[in-house]
């Protein structure tokens, strides 16, 4: 997310009030209330989320509002932690530990990944941690301290978390990427000329480091904002400036070369997946524009589906589908068969007269999408599935694909302590599948942000 919207002061109010409400009107007309999923007196199937593990990074440095006010409302004790829930899920006794470990949300939601083994989690540090005494900033992207960690925790006792090692590895990275077989990370970098640094692994632990320069007419400082392994471990496909897709082939020598011309679409790229056959790339766009009201004044966000050409690499948009508002995460079922977005709309905005006129500050959603595997074709079911809870950035499938976990960041309260993973049920049983919300959360450690599941 990028903005920052200091509430009016109170002189200038009666003044604004009739542009604001203007504003409003017209935000109320492009986006409508999305009303709360019920929770069913009984279930369609049971609460459950299979796996080995499910991981969540949470940024305890400001809470969910902070991005529109530079209010951090930091709480004394709580730091930015790993959570590892122990799968498959016992509802009735959750095995849930966490441990610290630097991170930020201040990125799309590719913070953590696991070694495919699942001995070992990575998580990266886009912006520093911030002293408890620091209460607020006046500009949050500017004055937030630059990141540069890869911590390293051992998951092979789960009770029993252990950082095996931390590392300065980029200048404020945004995404990291770990290749199938486990031996590579792939993580952006903010230093001109070394925008990309492939990470060889040696026992699931760095050995050396390789950089790449990948150009890019971006204004920003940071070409890189997202990147995904193929399946088969040949290929990266990179977020770049937020505005194109890039495709790079990765070579028996531990090279890249560009794989066809880049793709320039959508409005604000986010994160992206590939199927698991590797014949389509799908990435979220948030729909946001450029500037303080890119991220309030806009429509809802839409998923591409990009045919990925292996052959000829003659890669092409096939098919894009409207979603929520404001979509950041993106999860995919374990066939590809099915997508769910997460919808933050705009539950960023602080108490005042901001949150009270402008319509979506209320509840998120979730959005879920059918692809036709034969076609790339993208169809969205439906975006009736709101629920309580700010900043939701992330969510994931287990490995039945019967089953989605949702992470907010924390709830509207004073001073947060907490965030939340929600699960709802996937309900397929019929030609047209629909979310199930069962009710059932666990707590976390506020601010989480983006999860990974270990299989």
């Amino acid at each position: 997310m990028k903005f920052l919207i200091k509430q009016p002061k109170l002189a200038v109010v009666s003044l604004a009030s009739m542009g604001i409400a203007l504003i409003a009107i017209l935000l109320a007309s492009f986006n409508p209330r999305v009303k709360i999923a019920e929770i069913p007196e009984k279930l369609t199937q049971p609460v459950q989320f299979t796996g080995r593990q499910l991981l969540v990074a949470s940024d305890a440095d400001m809470v969910a509002t902070a991005y529109a006010d530079g209010q951090l409302d930091q709480v004394e004790g709580i730091e930015d932690a790993l959570t590892v829930v122990n799968l498959p899920l016992d509802r009735t006794n959750p095995a849930v530990t966490e441990i610290e470990a630097s991170n930020s949300v201040m990125n799309w939601p590719q913070t953590v990944t696991a070694s495919p083994d699942g001995t070992k989690a990575y998580i990266i540090e886009t912006r520093g941690q911030v002293p408890n005494h620091i209460q607020a900033f006046d500009d949050i992207w500017t004055d937030m301290p630059s990141g540069e960690l890869l911590t390293i925790v051992d998951l092979t006792n789960p009770s029993n978390l252990k950082v095996l090692e931390k590392k300065a590895i980029a200048k404020s990275p945004n995404s990291v990427s770990i290749s199938p077989d486990g031996k590579f990370l792939a993580i952006d970098n903010k230093e001109k000329g070394k925008e990309l640094v492939i990470v060889e692994l040696e026992n699931g632990l760095p050995k050396a480091s390789r950089h790449f320069t990948i150009d890019h007419n971006s204004s920003e400082v940071g070409v890189i904002r997202a990147i995904s392994w193929h399946p088969s471990g040949r290929y990266l496909a990179l977020n770049l400036g937020d505005t194109e897709i890039a495709f790079y082939e990765f070579t028996a020598d531990g090279s890249i070369e560009p794989f066809d011309d880049r793709l320039k679409l959508g409005t604000r790229l986010s994160e992206g997946k590939f199927t698991p056959d590797g014949n389509y790339f799908v990435i979220t766009d948030t729909g946001w524009g450029e500037g303080t009201l890119g991220a309030i004044f806009n429509r809802n966000g839409k998923l591409f589906s990009i045919g990925f050409d292996e052959d000829k690499g003659k890669h092409q948009l096939v098919s894009e589908t409207e979603v929520g508002l404001s979509p950041e995460g993106l999860a995919m079922s374990p066939d590809g068969s099915m997508l769910v977005t997460v919808n933050m709309r705009r539950t960023y905005a602080p108490e005042g007269i901001l949150r009270a006129i402008v319509p979506g500050t209320e509840y998120s959603s979730l959005s879920l999408v059918t692809m036709n595997l034969n076609s790339g074709e993208l169809t969205t079911v439906g975006e009736e599935y709101g629920f309580e809870g700010l900043l939701p950035e992330d969510a994931v499938f287990d490995t039945e694909g019967k089953s989605v976990a949702v992470v907010i960041y924390n709830y509207r309260e004073p001073s947060p302590k907490t965030g939340a993973i929600e699960f709802w049920n996937v309900i397929s049983t019929t030609d047209k599948p629909k979310l199930e919300r069962t009710g059932f959360k666990i707590d976390v450690t506020r601010g989480s942000h983006s999860m990974y599941l270990v299989e």
